[in-house]
């Protein structure tokens, strides 16, 4: 009889661990691995591996910056959300690929690249930018033009820079610009001095001009008393 018994148990046992998900145990509580106080329906205290995972839905870390990820096969899409529930990346793949980013920034260790696998800059881009505006910090603006001590090149001394040269001084050369592309902050600042240098030669041709103006009026005064 025990014999009977003994194979009825190991039949049952056999059973249960062919049966895929027909019978899952246990039905209600959580199952820990390593702890003996498991939070979650599968509690490890420890790494995992596994070789393929097609769906994963809210994996959840526990720390003082809580994040929720949810990864589906379905379409290639990555969503990171923070613990509000506002959405910080999203990386879909789909017929409309985009990624963009939400009341957040992405901290990367090096260099990030869009459109090129080897980014030279903390930020490399090959392609269009699309933008509402660009802050650029930069110092040693060209106001300093202005200041009395300041050496205006005479305008004789830039034409023969240009005809030597064919740029203007201290901006660089076309050849420079596509061997070297252009640092847009700089540009903008060496721009920037030459339009205010430009605003001082005008001032000063104005200056000249209201002189000879002057002295013209002068002479005619003199002309219009001699012919009385």
């Amino acid at each position: 009889m025990k014999k009977y018994i003994l194979i009825a148990i190991f039949a049952f046992l056999l059973q249960a661990s062919y049966a895929q998900n027909t019978y899952p145990w246990p039905q209600t509580g959580n199952v820990g691995i390593g702890t003996t106080n498991p939070n979650n329906k599968v509690d490890v205290n420890g790494g995992i591996t596994t070789r393929d995972v097609s769906y994963i839905n809210g994996v959840k870390f526990n720390t003082v910056n809580t994040y929720y990820r949810q990864v589906q096969a379905e379409g290639y899409n990555l969503n990171i959300k923070s613990g509000d529930g506002s959405s910080a990346l999203v990386l879909p793949y789909t017929n409309t690929d985009y990624a963009h980013f939400q009341n957040y920034g992405l901290v990367v260790d090096g260099n990030v690249g869009i459109g090129t696998t080897t980014p030279d800059a903390k930020l490399s881009v090959k392609g269009a930018i699309h933008t509402q505006e660009v802050k650029v910090d930069m110092n040693n603006w060209g106001d300093y033009v202005f200041k009395p001590d300041y050496h205006l090149t005479s305008l004789s001394a830039v034409k023969n820079y240009v005809d030597q040269h064919h740029h203007l001084p201290e901006i660089p050369s076309a050849q420079e610009i596509e061997k070297n592309g252009a640092n847009l902050g700089e540009l903008v600042k060496l721009q920037m001095k030459k339009i205010e240098e430009l605003t001082l030669y005008l001032i000063e041709k104005d200056k000249k001009q209201k002189q000879l103006e002057a002295r013209l009026a002068k002479l005619e005064k003199l002309s219009a008393k001699g012919r009385k």
